[in-house]
């Protein structure tokens, strides 16, 4: 740790981080490269700050920016001001991850969709078939939105377990802290292991528990 730079401690935050910040006067502005390096490396300081005296060590940190010159007062951070943005765009890459397709944006998605129902949806107007996930997943990294209530919200709105499956590895895998098991109980389930047989029971699989939990990603 003596020897990281800036970058090394960009690296070490793994959580998604807003790609857009919100000034004091209300105005949007989109962060650079940079930006979000700096950002990326106080939040993981600001975490180890929670157990070391950022005193004893922010000497040893080799610095790469001019920005980032002030450790202590940078990590002072307004997360309020953060907004995190989870589009349809990265709920159809994820959707391509899960089932092995290539599939770059939303558009590459809603020809897929056209493809398999002989259909002609243009991109807005096929927009609205995944939008719900797509809120979910922004309202669990925002924290208003409990794993329990999403779990809640998916048992009225969700077709399918399948469905309900897409949403939380897009949620997990773009870095979003799900609670499984409070999940599961939101679906009405007494545990995610029961949630799991319920789902190899619709779908004809075999999942284990752990496997399970390694397909969504977490």
């Amino acid at each position: 740790m003596k020897d990281w730079k800036l970058s090394d401690w960009a690296n070490a935050w793994k959580n998604p981080i807003p790609k857009t910040i919100i000034n004091d006067t209300g105005i949007e502005i989109s962060l650079s490269i940079e930006d979000m390096t700096s950002i990326k490396a106080q939040l993981a300081m600001k975490n180890f700050k929670e157990i070391l005296d950022l005193d004893d060590f922010k000497d040893l940190i080799q610095n790469e920016s001019n920005n980032f010159t002030d450790i202590q007062k940078d990590l002072a951070l307004n997360s309020q001001s953060f907004q995190f943005s989870f589009t349809l765009d990265d709920f159809a890459r994820s959707y391509g991850d899960t089932y092995g397709l290539d599939i770059g944006n939303y558009s590459d998605l809603t020809d897929l969709a056209n493809a398999q129902h002989g259909a002609n949806w243009s991109v807005e107007e096929y927009a609205s078939a995944y939008q719900d996930n797509v809120d979910i997943v922004n309202a669990l990294q925002s924290g208003a939105l409990s794993s329990f209530d999403a779990g809640q919200i998916a048992r009225e709105f969700s077709n399918t377990s399948q469905e309900i499956v897409d949403t939380l590895r897009a949620a997990i895998t773009s870095g979003v802290s799900v609670d499984l098991e409070a999940t599961a109980q939101g679906l009405g389930y007494s545990s995610f292991a029961d949630a799991v047989n319920a789902y190899n029971a619709e779908n004809g699989t075999s999942y284990t528990e752990q496997e399970a939990r390694d397909a969504l990603g977490e």
